[in-house]
């Protein structure tokens, strides 16, 4: 009978806990402009504004995700973000900007979508790149896309279609189509 109740007790205890914990975060998360809302529609696990997100390996971060709001899906492990600003960290200790109109991230796999104006940027300022549609690998530590491209880099400009570039090795590949101007500095 005494081993029930310690049980019980305990059961009722960790649950407490758990509840307290959630609540907290909640609290949290809404003191710091996170809102939830919530939805009809029964796809749509939860909506939210104010986004901050992060995916780090091995200890160091490798990407931040700003963004206005966003929107989970119960079915698969996707979330979709609106308005975007995605910041990687290459392991070189180069830092790259990224902006764009909407944002997509598999969870399970850690791929990176972004589409509608999109413009990365090195913080350094040497580095552009304009397009409409771009795939980050966080597997491959790579960005791709099979549409067309603007470049610009060190006094010249680059436009081309289908792009890959490994952020670790610094290798950058157009496929197609390829046109380079070089500007004079005078």
């Amino acid at each position: 009978m005494k081993r029930k109740v310690k049980a019980v007790s305990g059961l009722f205890i960790v649950v407490s806990v758990l509840g307290l914990a959630v609540l907290v975060a909640l609290h949290h998360m809404n003191s710091k402009g996170l809102e939830i809302v919530k939805t009809e529609d029964r796809s749509i696990g939860v909506k939210m504004s104010g986004i901050h997100y992060s995916s780090t390996r091995d200890g160091k971060t490798e990407w931040v995700l700003d963004a206005k709001s966003a929107t989970t899906f119960k079915m698969g492990e996707k979330t979709i973000f609106d308005t975007v600003r995605l910041v990687f960290f290459a392991s070189d200790a180069s830092t790259y900007k990224l902006t764009a109109k909407e944002g997509r991230v598999d969870e399970s796999t850690g791929e990176v979508r972004v589409e509608g104006d999109v413009r990365v940027t090195s913080m350094d300022g040497t580095y552009s790149l304009k397009t409409e549609r771009l795939d980050y690998s966080s597997e491959l530590k790579s960005f791709s896309t099979d549409d067309a491209v603007s470049i610009v880099a060190g006094g010249m400009d680059v436009t081309g279609i289908g792009l890959m570039i490994d952020i670790d090795k610094g290798l950058l590949k157009i496929d197609k189509e390829i046109r380079a101007v070089l500007n004079d500095a005078l």
